[in-house]
């Protein structure tokens, strides 16, 4: 029973890591140049920029939000001001 368990994890990982690369080698193929990668080659929508904003935004928030209560054990409460208070 652990060896089919096992099997059938890493059989999923190889094919989730197998999807990605035929995806991402695909999708390589459409860019021009780093412009058109880094611009998505201005096609995108604001509705998707906006989108794609708020989540590098929240994700920034996470990432503070977390560091928070580990740098205060150590600390104490003033090594977090700073990123509190921006």
């Amino acid at each position: 029973m652990f060896m089919t368990t096992n099997f059938f994890i890493m059989l999923a990982i190889v094919v989730y890591l197998a999807i990605m690369l035929v995806i991402g080698f695909v999708y390589s193929k459409r860019n021009n140049s780093t412009e058109d990668f880094y611009l998505g080659g201005r096609k995108m929508g604001p509705l998707v920029t906006a989108m794609s904003a708020e989540a590098s935004d929240m994700s920034s928030w996470l990432l503070a939000l977390h560091i928070c209560p580990v740098s205060v054990m150590p600390h104490g409460l003033p090594s977090v001001l700073p990123l509190v208070h921006g």
